[in-house]
């Protein structure tokens, strides 16, 4: 047997006979794996798609139903606009003024002019639609002084301080409103730049006293005008940083006087 396994005949008669009539040990082929596994992908796709197809076609019905359904926009005859733009108009012109839940709060506004007739005519013609839009029960009315500079004793009105009159007619229209009407001085310091009033200082007690008598000149006006137009209060002063810590007793002094 072993020389007719290896002739050369032999061996060509062997090699050229089918695979199903060799004797061959190990796994069988590949071809019938392979077959089912492209089937089943065939299968997946086809299922796949039948599926979309499906959804589409529902939605597009589901659609076109609720459209079928829906009533039309109603559009007015006069106004020309939707039902829902006038239903907005409505609620807008109906609007109720702000209230505040906490009464007791000093709630409002501050509403400052720099003009000679800052508290005018025009002035005052904002008041009712600033109670209406914030429900504002406190209106703080400004008085801007000023100074030439940080040591200067003399305190005076400017080109953006109200007149006496102009301010007085606000604090009554104010008050006439049904505001509480806060009066508030500001001062200015001319030069140099980036002064304020938190600079104003001096060295002795004579220039103090001067500076606190002309300061009370200035603002007295306007503090008789606010009590005689009903203003409920009157700041005395604001941002004197370095007199309210040096000079106290001074303070002290034009408290009382303000109070008389």
């Amino acid at each position: 047997m072993a020389n007719v396994k290896k002739n050369p005949t032999w061996q060509a008669m062997n090699a050229g006979m089918p695979p199903q009539q060799k004797r061959q040990r190990g796994v069988p082929g590949n071809s019938a794996f392979k077959k089912y596994t492209m089937l089943f992908f065939v299968l997946a796709l086809l299922l796949f798609t039948s599926w979309e197809v499906f959804l589409y076609v529902n939605d597009n019905f589901l659609n076109s139903a609720a459209a079928r359904n829906a009533k039309p926009a109603v559009v007015s005859s006069t106004t020309h606009l939707f039902e829902n733009e006038n239903n907005i108009v409505s609620r807008r012109s109906t609007q109720t003024p702000v209230r505040y839940k906490r009464p007791d709060f000093e709630a409002g506004i501050v509403f400052p002019q720099w003009s000679a007739d800052g508290y005018g005519a025009s002035w005052q013609q904002q008041l009712p639609t600033i109670k209406t839009q914030s429900g504002a029960r406190w209106m703080e009315m400004t008085v801007f002084l000023s100074q030439a500079a940080p040591n200067s004793t003399e305190v005076r009105t400017n080109q953006s301080s109200p007149t006496v009159q102009s301010f007085a007619d606000g604090v009554k229209a104010a008050h006439d409103q049904g505001y509480h009407v806060f009066v508030v001085p500001l001062m200015g310091v001319d030069s140099p730049a980036g002064q304020w009033a938190g600079t104003i200082q001096f060295s002795n007690y004579q220039d103090e006293a001067q500076w606190f008598d002309s300061y009370w000149k200035t603002f007295q006006p306007y503090v008789a005008a606010a009590a005689q137009n009903g203003a409920d209060q009157v700041a005395i002063g604001t941002e004197l940083v370095w007199l309210q810590q040096s000079a106290t007793s001074r303070f002290m002094e034009y408290f009382d006087r303000a109070r008389t």
